[in-house]
């Protein structure tokens, strides 16, 4: 990109010279095909527009106001009786609504008429025009089709505008708003030839250039508003379109300079409790949805909507004069009660105010610093890539689409290899072991006819460890699985891995060596031998399991003991030093520590707990005692 501009110079509001002559407006069709400006559909004039379609160009600026309860909402005229709707002028306009066309008022509807009939007799059908016997119905007919002059005037005024607002057949329709975005854009040759300017169309006029626009009335002082609404949290200002000046960039606010350029002339914030944590909406709409909860929570969030509410009508009416010269109001307002709050019956914002608009991006929480990230996104040109034709991104998606699939297609033809029926085997009483499930373990392998000691595959991942089920289970510790694949199914405990080790060989967890050693007693010294060829140790039974477990507690109780009398003993010893040290000057320093948390910090936690319910029995024995 050349780089013959700032970034500040990008200020629509405030557009360089350098910037504005190199700028060319994008049009393009219905199609999103660029198109140039000479094959633009030329503006119609002031008269053309009148003569063409007057009631339209009345209706686009005449403002909403509030009619009284004896007003017809078809004709937007007042009316003195109900006899209103019986003439031509309300049929007349009652045909043009149901076509979406604009109504006429009242002189407008006789200068109508009166192009269509030389004479100024009523179009009504009378007695002299029709009789009951030709017609067969009343006068008062209001679905009379037949010979009926007021429709014949309405599909000639309709013909009429047709013919008037068709454009050339040659021409194309174009406009500079057809671009299926938030933007408009502007061609640039300060840019590189893929990127352009891209202006947000909330800031322009439909009937006027864009570029004529920015170089003229734009420029002129101005103010506009910004008002964000949600969650409880308001944010509002009145900021100014000329920007602060001989302002020093600070780094330490997280604004970039543009936005700290922002000139607001008013602000305020305010924050409500109305929402609950985690469940999200208001109140009042959680009300809705499930009931009227009664709850503290609850009834102080109702009370703070209203507040809330109260707030923000009151801020909007005290800056009423301010929102009078503003030139833009954009809000952001969640949900349809949010939205109230802001344009409502007490607000002085009103629906039919063509200032207002929804702001065109997301934002985030309501704050000052939000409200300035906003206008300074909407008032400086953005740095866009050039829009692509829908054909040619279409286009472009597809051939992605087919490679990405044509790839995808022979990743899988190489990569996908099938299992063999014995991988898919082991992946099974593999996973039946790791959960020890033994009678579906049982069942699976006689329902395959798998013998006890298959070798597990791939080959390469288990032969030179978990070779066999009894390998797997001893090296992950399965010590209930290692006594029933020897004791109930009967496995070998002599089979060899590729590395030479036996199942035996593969743990140096006791508990399943000792598994080995029980399962040696319960299948006997004739099944296997035991210690040259399966590594395992004396056979064990239950009760000689349970007496070993019994004498290591007791010897680990006896230790316990030791350990605590050698700690009582330490006490005593300190408090004796102690004492004798009272009777010298000063009170002496210990010339040994406190060794009992040394001693309790030594021990086990297995010895630590029982050493406290030894402590909790002989307390609860000496308070027995007491009390007899």
């Amino acid at each position: 990109m050349t780089d013959n501009f700032k970034k500040e110079e990008l200020y629509i509001f405030d557009l360089s010279k350098n910037v504005s002559d190199s700028l060319e407006l994008m049009y393009f069709n219905e199609e999103d095909v660029e198109v140039s400006a000479e094959t633009v559909v030329p503006k119609p004039s002031a008269s053309q527009k009148h003569s063409a379609s007057p009631i339209r160009q009345r209706n686009e600026i005449e403002p909403a106001v509030s009619r009284s309860s004896t007003a017809c909402s078809v004709c937007k005229a007042d009316i003195d009786s109900r006899d209103h709707y019986k003439t031509d002028f309300h049929r007349f306009n009652l045909k043009r609504e149901v076509k979406n066309l604009p109504t006429l008022n009242e002189t407008e509807f006789q200068d109508l008429f009166s192009q269509e009939n030389d004479s100024e007799e009523s179009i009504s059908g009378s007695e002299d025009e029709y009789s009951d016997e030709e017609s067969g119905s009343t006068q008062n007919d209001l679905y009379q089709k037949d010979n009926d002059e007021l429709t014949t005037i309405f599909e000639h005024s309709i013909q009429s505008l047709q013919i008037s607002e068709k454009p050339d057949e040659s021409a194309s329709r174009g406009s500079y708003m057809n671009t299926r975005s938030p933007f408009i854009f502007l061609k640039s040759n300060l840019l590189q030839e893929d990127k352009i300017f891209g202006a947000y169309k909330s800031l322009f006029n439909a009937a006027s250039n864009p570029i004529d626009e920015m170089s003229g009335e734009l420029k002129k002082p101005n103010s506009s508003a910004i008002f964000m609404i949600g969650g409880g949290h308001f944010a509002g200002a009145i900021i100014s379109h000329t920007r602060l000046k001989n302002i020093t960039f600070n780094k330490k606010i997280d604004l970039s300079l543009n936005e700290q350029l922002v000139n607001i002339l008013h602000h305020k914030t305010f924050h409500r409790y109305t929402t609950r944590r985690k469940q999200g909406g208001s109140q009042s709409a959680m009300d809705n949805a499930k009931g009227k909860a009664n709850s503290a929570g609850s009834s102080l969030r109702r009370y703070n909507e209203t507040a809330l509410k109260q707030d923000i009508e009151k801020l909007l009416n005290d800056w009423k004069i301010y929102l009078q010269d503003c030139k833009y109001i954009f809000i952001r307002a969640n949900g349809v009660s949010n939205r109230k709050t802001l344009i409502g019956q007490h607000s002085p914002l009103k629906s039919g105010d063509p200032r207002i608009m929804n702001l065109p991006f997301t934002t985030k929480r309501p704050t000052t610093s939000e409200l300035k990230r906003s206008w300074a996104k909407l008032s400086y040109l953005q740095i866009l890539s050039k829009p692509q034709t829908q054909k040619k991104v279409l286009k472009e998606e597809s051939v992605s689409k087919s490679k990405s699939d044509r790839s995808k297609n022979s990743a899988e033809t190489e990569l996908v290899v099938p299992e063999s029926p014995e991988s898919l085997q082991t992946k099974e009483v593999i996973q039946l072991l790791r959960k020890a499930k033994a009678p579906l373990l049982i069942a699976y392998l006689r329902k395959n006819k798998l013998d006890v000691n298959f070798p597990l595959q791939p080959q390469d991942q288990h032969g030179a460890t978990t070779a066999t089920m009894l390998h797997y289970a001893s090296y992950h510790g399965l010590k209930n699985m290692v006594y029933i694949l020897l004791n109930t199914l009967k496995a070998d405990p002599t089979v060899q891995n590729t590395a030479g080790r036996v199942a035996a060989d593969m743990t140096n967890k006791q508990d399943v060596k000792q598994a080995f050693q029980m399962a040696r007693h319960t299948l006997g010294e004739s099944y296997a031998n035991w210690d040259v060829d399966a590594h395992v140790g004396p056979p064990l039974t239950r009760e000689m399991l349970e007496s070993m477990q019994t004498e290591k507690q007791q010897a680990e109780s006896k230790d316990l003991k030791d350990k605590l009398e050698a700690a009582k003993k330490i006490i005593q010893q300190e408090k004796e030093e102690k004492m004798k040290n009272e009777n010298k000057v000063g009170s002496g320093v210990p010339l040994q520590s406190n060794n009992l948390q040394q001693t309790l910090n030594s021990l086990t936690p297995e010895q630590r707990m029982r050493y406290m319910r030894e402590q909790r029995a002989r307390a609860a024995e000496a308070r027995m005692s007491a009390n007899k």
